[in-house]
C-alpha cells in the first residue's frame, strides 16, 4: 500500500503544481527514473515547469536549470546527452544561473551584481546565447563560453564597453551580426 500512496502523491503533484514527470523526478533526485523517462519518445526534455515562489510569484524552470541549481551533475549529463536537448541563455534566466554559480563558489550573494560584470562563465549545459543577452553590460570584462554553445545571438555583447577578453570555442558554429558592436 505504501508504494501505491507514493504513486498517487506523484500524480497529484504533477496536476496541482504544473510540473512535468521529468521535473519531479529531477527535483527528488531520482536518477534511475530520469534515465527511464528519457528513453520514452513522448518525454520533452526541454519542457519547462511552473514553480511557485509565493502565493503571487511563480516562474518557469527548464529541467536542466533545476538540476544545475541542486548540483545534480549526473542528471545534468543525462539531460545534455539526450539528443533533443536545447537550452538557451537569455536575459530572463541569466541572473539565476549567476546566482547558482555564486552559491557554488560560496561567494557572498549580495555581490551578484559586482561578480556578474567582472567575469562570467557560460555553463556547459547551454546550447545557445540569445539575442541581446548581455547588451549594455558596461562592466563585463571577461567571458568564457562553453564548447556546448553553438549559436551566439545578434547583438549579444553589444555595448559591453569594458570587455577585454572573450573565449569562443571552435565548436561555436554561428555568430550572428552585431555581436560585438560598440565594444
Amino acid at each position: 500500500f505504501k508504494w501505491q500512496r507514493s504513486i498517487i502523491n506523484f500524480i497529484i503533484n504533477i496536476f496541482i503544481n504544473e510540473k512535468t514527470v521529468l521535473f519531479i523526478a529531477i527535483e527528488h533526485k531520482r536518477t534511475e527514473i530520469v534515465k527511464i523517462l528519457l528513453e520514452h519518445p513522448d518525454i520533452d526534455v526541454n519542457k519547462e515547469s511552473i514553480i511557485s515562489r509565493s502565493t503571487r510569484e511563480s516562474e518557469s524552470y527548464h529541467p536542466v536549470l533545476l538540476a544545475f541549481e541542486k548540483g545534480y551533475d549526473e542528471i545534468i549529463e543525462l539531460l545534455i546527452n539526450n539528443g533533443k536537448y536545447k537550452y538557451e541563455i537569455n536575459r530572463s534566466n541569466i541572473n539565476h544561473i549567476i546566482h547558482c554559480q555564486l552559491a557554488a563558489l560560496d561567494e557572498d550573494i549580495e555581490m551578484t551584481d559586482y561578480f556578474l560584470y567582472k567575469k562570467l562563465m557560460i555553463p556547459s549545459f547551454a546550447t545557445s546565447i540569445a539575442k541581446e543577452t548581455f547588451f549594455g553590460c558596461a562592466k563585463l570584462k571577461k567571458i568564457l563560453i562553453s564548447p556546448s554553445v553553438s549559436i551566439i545571438g545578434e547583438s549579444c555583447f553589444s555595448r559591453c564597453i569594458s570587455l577585454t577578453k572573450i573565449s569562443i570555442p571552435s565548436s561555436t558554429k554561428t555568430i550572428e551580426k552585431w555581436v560585438f558592436y560598440g565594444c
